[in-house]
């Protein structure tokens, strides 16, 4: 340590620069005194005891409240009671680091990180958003105004009840509407104003920003979906009516019922709201209104038509394949609405390559899903919403265009039907054996489980596939006025019973997997009491 001492107070002396004065360089060359060196190495010694005496008392600790927990433990599973006097040891931990996009996102230049992380943000709030139109919008609109009679007169009971079970869902859903309102205009000034600012500009050249695009062509979607769910549902015409007359029954006796004139008064004007802002089925025009207010640059409109079109032909070169993934067809749906906001952003001068593969998306699919039960019929949307000049792009009968290829769909369907369902229920039957056998042990863990896991996709992809290729099929005779034959009816049966087959063969394995969890918990709580005798 001394020799040490030594090398570094000779070594580190600085060197002489050019224009110091000799005499100062002269001062630094004197050797350090002995008693400096003696007084660091002391220090140096006491730092390092009083660590080594950290290190072993902490160790020591350790060590005692193992053999605590242990001994705790053991008398705990032996006798049901732990040892009297002696504190609780709680170990608590989380396994996961919360980690903030801001600390992800960070580079030189500022703005790039700004842009990147608000992007994220928003991405990320679409995602919760889709979460809560999926679980609880979408299902309780279509289903809402439903009654288990078919009794048209409604008692003064079940008037007041209107409101406290179905109004308030529905202001709700105006909320939902405002934050979707709000995400999606502020995800698209992001993106136009990462495309108009230069500097901001400048690190995303080489980058599509895809996927951002597609978020915004998503968000749009949800608002697409609740106007076609209300569009669909024909109960909520009588519960509008209902509202009303209830408001009627309020307004002529209010103090039987516990109210004032401005009770009844606001409740009057939360109808008109909830008619005006959801019934009309106009959410989807007034924000394409709103985000189409302002003109854009041409940077990026020309970054919006690439983004579209890319994910729409990736799509489509997918879609009825083996690589087609599981959100294919909704990402089929965000193209569209993508394609729709670029042509109102250009009223005059439409891209006839977009316009022509959003057409490519009528002739692929009949329908396209915004859930499992909520699905869009791309010619009418393309019809209601593209701009005019748009539609003289695709064709100004549009309708009809996509009506004469629904005919000849349906007029082939005894041909195509019987081997496509064929097809896919054979592949199937052969997937529920593979799945519903034992599985196979390989000696890698991680081959093991990569198998499990590509086969339960597997499942849910030709799952997903069967269901929307059914609900084509009962549309195309439904909105056709065409009767569906026996023999058709037999061959949708079918395919209904495979997917209850497929649904339960998933369930199952859920729960059994629970099960034998609980299962070897139980046996190995009931073999280490057997085994471990009190002392």
């Amino acid at each position: 340590m001394e020799e040490d001492l030594d090398d570094f107070s000779v070594n580190q002396r600085p060197a002489k620069r050019s224009g110091e004065d000799d005499g100062l360089v002269a001062s630094t060359r004197e050797p350090v005194p002995e008693e400096y060196v003696e007084n660091a190495k002391a220090i140096v010694q006491e730092t390092l005891n009083g660590l080594l005496e950290h290190v072993d008392a902490f160790g020591e600790k350790t060590r005692e409240t193992a053999e605590r927990v242990k001994e705790a433990g053991v008398l705990n599973r032996a006798t049901g009671r732990g040892l009297e006097g002696e504190e609780v040891v709680g170990l608590s931990g989380d396994s996961r680091e919360e980690v903030r996009i801001e600390d992800l996102v960070r580079c030189e230049n500022a703005l790039l990180s700004k842009s990147t992380m608000i992007l994220a943000h928003l991405g990320e709030e679409t995602q919760r958003l889709n979460r809560i139109a999926h679980e609880t919008i979408y299902p309780m609109l279509a289903t809402l105004g439903e009654r288990p009679d078919d009794e048209e007169s409604l008692s003064e009971s079940e008037l007041r009840r209107s409101f406290a079970e179905k109004l308030q869902p529905l202001q709700d859903t105006l909320l939902f509407m405002e934050q979707l309102r709000a995400v999606t205009c502020n995800l698209f000034s992001q993106l136009a104003v990462v495309s108009s600012t230069y500097t901001a500009y400048t690190p995303y050249q080489s980058v599509r920003l895809a996927w951002s695009f597609d978020t915004l062509g998503h968000a749009l979607a949800i608002g697409l979906g609740i106007d076609e769910t209300v569009r669909n549902n024909r109960s909520l015409g009588a519960t509008l009516t209902s509202f009303k007359r209830a408001v009627l029954v309020l307004r002529a006796k209010p103090e039987q019922f516990g109210m004032s004139e401005v009770d009844v008064a606001s409740l009057d004007s939360a109808i008109v709201i909830v008619e005006k802002q959801l019934f009309t089925c106009s959410f989807f025009a007034s924000v394409l209104d709103q985000l189409t207010s302002t003109e854009q640059t041409d940077r990026f409109i020309k970054e919006l038509a690439g983004a579209a079109l890319e994910l729409n032909e990736g799509a489509i070169a997918r879609l009825n394949t083996k690589k087609e993934l599981l959100n294919d067809k909704r990402t089929l749906l965000s193209t569209l609405c993508l394609t729709i906001l670029h042509s109102r952003l250009i009223l005059d001068i439409p891209d006839i390559k977009l316009c022509s593969r959003a057409w490519e998306v009528v002739k692929a699919c009949v329908l396209v899903p915004v859930t499992t039960t909520v699905a869009i019929c791309p010619e009418t949307v393309l019809d209601m919403h593209l701009s005019p000049a748009a539609r003289e792009c695709v064709g100004n009968d549009m309708l009809a265009s996509a009506t004469s290829l629904r005919r000849e769909t349906l007029a082939n369907i005894d041909e195509t039907f019987p081997a496509k369902l064929h097809d896919m229920v054979t592949k199937s039957v052969a997937w529920l054996s593979r799945f519903t056998a034992v599985p196979t042990v390989e000696s890698s863990l991680s081959i093991t489980m990569n198998s499990r896991v590509e086969l339960f996709q597997q499942g849910i992809k030709l799952a997903s596939g069967l269901r929307h290729y059914l609900q084509e099929v009962v549309h195309l005779h439904v909105s056709l006025d065409s009767p569906i034959t026996k023999r058709r009816v037999r061959l949708i049966s079918r395919g209904v019973e495979l997917l209850q087959a497929t649904h339960e063969a998933l369930t199952r394995k859920v729960n059994l997997s629970v099960e034998i969890q609980h299962v070897l918990n139980f046996l190995a709580d009931r073999i280490y009491r057997i085994m471990v005798r009190p002392g």
